[in-house]
């Protein structure tokens, strides 16, 4: 099936192109050529037809009839002037079953590339031919670029003359408001935030940083694709600076029907607290207790779309992981395992996986370091499950939650239940929810 896309192009811009890829593989399906766009509109009917079993990412890109301030000091940039709409057609074909729905990416965030730090923040980062991150080239269209994103909070004052300094090499970087949308400022290698324009900074709304390819990926002399790595470094003398990329497996904003939306903790689903770190349903006082505590402090957190603990809400969070890592149970579970013993426990028990090597590495060098407790890690861990990991999760956690509602209703099932009885019921679950008739067997045995 051919479809037509439609995009309105504001005066403001000058022309614009369409970019699809296949969501899943990344691989580049079609697209608008050369300029395509006029002043007023683009109309690009594809020639490729699509596969009704897989799902695309449609990538709009829109230049400027004119030069942007891009400059430390442009912060009069005006998001109405450059406005669009992109619509697809037909959205429905009769007798055929095929929709087409048009939902805007949000992305989700990953802790595998995190910095956090005073004054100061460097990581290596790398273009890699599987990015999902990707956008056109300005001269040529139909030239990807790998795109990285991170987001990037600040906090405090910088000093008395110093400056706020990106810097990645060979790279162009871009730097958004995250609330907004707004584009602040852009440059090639590095980008300055003076001290006085500084205060001209909203704190409060996040920013979104893009590190882009300077030039089209290229294959080496054995038509492997190349991984080009850059230095990112961001300075700021007196500041606090967290710096978190964005992770390329991206959803809709919508939820995804195959995988769900983004996890979030929150009084509703604290069940996830027990399946994190425990590997176990929650027992019924237990996860009250815990649902009345979210509750009362209004806490709600979802990493994956850009949640960031500030306050309170950070002070709460680290006090009831602490409650959790510091419980004789955790001990009972943990206690013969070395710290890279406990990650692989924790992404077993999560996601019926041993981790991967990113993951891995990361998350034993975090709680070693001791800037996370292995309890914080577990949760952190849940609630950056993406794709068939958030698929198992979600599956462990709701037949966690028959287990713990049938746990309630005998008090011999609750007498005899046991965290290795709960470990045991959920190592098995990933593909599918327990039926109630697992459920029943397993409180059975413990009658």
């Amino acid at each position: 099936m051919n479809f037509t896309f439609a995009a309105s192009v504001p005066s403001a811009l000058s022309s614009a192109n369409i970019t699809i890829f296949n969501a899943k593989t990344g691989e580049f399906v079609t697209g608008s050529t050369g300029n395509a766009g006029s002043n007023g509109g683009l109309v690009f009917n594809t020639a490729t037809a699509f596969d009704a079993e897989e799902t695309y990412r449609v990538k709009f890109t829109a230049f400027p009839a004119g030069p942007i301030a891009l400059n430390p000091g442009a912060f009069d940039f005006d998001a109405s002037n450059y406005q669009y709409s992109l619509t697809v057609s037909p959205a429905a074909v009769p007798g055929n079953g095929i929709i087409a729905s048009v939902n805007q990416f949000n992305t989700g965030l990953s802790p595998v590339s995190n910095g956090t730090g005073t004054d100061s923040v460097n990581i290596v980062g790398s273009f890699t031919p599987t990015d999902s991150f990707k956008t056109s080239n300005v001269l040529n269209p139909l030239d990807t670029l790998l795109v990285d994103q991170y987001r990037l909070d600040l906090s405090g004052a910088l000093d008395t003359g110093e400056n706020l300094d990106l810097t990645a090499n060979g790279a162009n970087l871009r730097l958004f408001n995250a609330t907004t949308g707004e584009l602040i400022t852009s440059g090639l290698n590095a980008i300055q935030i003076t001290n006085a324009n500084f205060g001209n900074l909203d704190l409060d709304d996040g920013f979104v940083l893009q590190v882009i390819d300077s030039t089209a990926n290229q294959n080496d002399a054995n038509n492997i694709p190349t991984i080009k790595s850059y230095d990112l470094g961001i300075d700021g003398e007196g500041l606090n600076i967290a710096l978190r990329e964005f992770t390329d497996s991206r959803q809709p904003s919508l939820a995804d029907p195959e995988f769900g939306g983004p996890l979030t903790l929150n009084s509703d689903n604290a069940q996830l607290l027990y399946v994190a770190y425990y590997g176990r349903p929650a027992d019924p006082s237990g996860l009250d207790f815990w649902e009345d505590a979210i509750a009362a402090q209004n806490f709600s957190y979802t990493p994956n779309s850009g949640d960031v603990l500030t306050g309170a809400a950070l002070d709460f969070y680290n006090n009831f992981t602490t409650d959790f890592g510091t419980s004789t149970e955790a001990n009972s579970i943990f206690a013969n395992f070395t710290t890279l013993g406990v990650v692989e426990e924790i992404y077993q028990q999560t996601f019926n996986r041993t981790a991967d090597t990113a993951g891995r590495n990361f998350w034993t060098e975090q709680i070693n370091s001791g800037s996370v407790s292995a309890s914080t890690a577990a949760i952190e861990i849940a609630l950056g499950a993406t794709g068939t990991d958030r698929v198992t999760l979600n599956n462990k956690i709701a037949s966690a939650d028959l287990v713990t509602t049938g746990l309630g209703s005998n008090s011999s099932f609750l007498d005899n239940y046991t965290t290795e009885a709960g470990r045991g019921f959920l190592e098995p679950i990933g593909g599918s929810v327990a039926s109630q008739a697992q459920v029943n067997v397993f409180l059975a045995g413990l009658a």
